[in-house]
């Protein structure tokens, strides 16, 4: 079995963490934080997904109803 090697680096993850922070504040009932988490996800799924027509489904699934507790 092939191991694989991981697409996002400690830095991804860090800046999705920032990215995180800054965009918690985007809250409406309709999506919850879902505006939230494609803002903070944003750089991390341009890269894994390299074209764009799945980068766009991504966001799009991402944007969907998410519910969290504040």
């Amino acid at each position: 079995m092939s191991e694989r090697k991981p697409v996002l680096n400690n830095k991804d993850l860090d800046r999705v963490g920032r990215r995180w922070y800054m965009g918690v504040e985007n809250y409406n009932y309709e999506s919850q934080m879902a505006g939230s988490v494609v803002y903070a996800l944003e750089p991390a799924l341009r890269k894994i997904y390299q074209e764009d027509d799945e980068f766009v489904e991504a966001l799009e699934n991402h944007f969907n109803y998410f519910n969290t507790m504040i």
